[in-house]
């Protein structure tokens, strides 16, 4: 008997749901969104560049669910079916920072700069406090997650042009602020930021060409997609990288 089972849509505007899939395990599955067509290209990309920076990220596959699932759950008709959809594992007992401080006994606090990074060079315009979680571990300490890498690339929704204009400023977000406390050796930046910078391109190349041909992208989004990371990378990232240490970094810490 198959153990394919739906569970529930989940909070968001990109109608992620819950399953259990054929393994028994739970999963937060998302496919193509009207209106949001980059959400999977976004999540698959963005999943591969935080495994390479060992962000605690949840682990994730492109995999195959079956159209008739879909058709049974009426919650999902406004969902473009295509053969291959994004999957996390569900971390269970995970509560996101919306409504608490972050708490001063940080598991891997070690984190948080390679995170700062990472959201910068991919252009993360929707890094909040919903999307870092906590879990428990043990003698009161609490482990971060970090989950939704949806509006990467500035937008759920970009095309070539809008890639070529991704802009080199500051990112609006309350919880690098928070989590910017939290690094005790400006150190962490700059070294998260050598990792970056020594991603081949031959590398991104093969991540964008591992995207699903069913996923909404053409050839010429895929070529620009691939300029435009090596080309924040190399030109920009330091240029960012340096502003937010010196506009929220250093005025964080000497709020301590």
């Amino acid at each position: 008997m198959s153990q394919l089972r739906f569970h529930r849509q989940l909070e968001g505007k990109s109608l992620a749901h819950l399953i259990t899939g054929e393994d028994g395990q739970k999963y937060v599955v998302k496919a193509v969104t009207p209106g949001f067509d980059k959400t999977l290209l976004n999540e698959w990309i963005g999943y591969c560049f935080a495994r390479f920076l060992q962000l605690p990220v949840p682990r994730s596959s492109i995999i195959h669910l079956p159209q008739p699932f879909y058709e049974q759950q009426a919650s999902l008709d406004p969902l473009l079916y295509t053969p291959e959809q994004f999957a996390s594992s569900y971390i269970p007992n995970a509560v996101n920072v919306m409504h608490q401080p972050l708490p001063e006994k940080l598991f891997n606090p070690e984190v948080i700069a390679p995170l700062i990074v990472f959201d910068y060079w991919l252009c993360n315009v929707d890094r909040t406090k919903k999307n870092v979680l906590l879990t428990d571990e043990a003698n009161g300490f609490a482990r971060l997650w970090f989950i939704d890498q949806a509006e990467i690339l500035g937008s759920p929704n970009w095309n070539t042009n809008t890639l070529q204009r991704l802009p080199i400023r500051l990112l609006k977000s309350s919880i690098h602020m928070m989590l910017a406390k939290h690094v005790n050796n400006e150190r962490e930046f700059w070294d998260a930021l050598e990792i970056v910078h020594s991603i081949p391109s031959m590398l991104i190349e093969e991540v964008v060409h591992t995207l699903p041909a069913s996923w909404p992208v053409t050839d010429a989004e895929k070529k620009e997609l691939v300029n435009t990371l090596v080309k924040r990378k190399q030109k920009h990232l330091q240029t960012l990288m340096r502003l937010f240490y010196h506009e929220i970094y250093l005025p964080s810490r000497n709020q301590l």
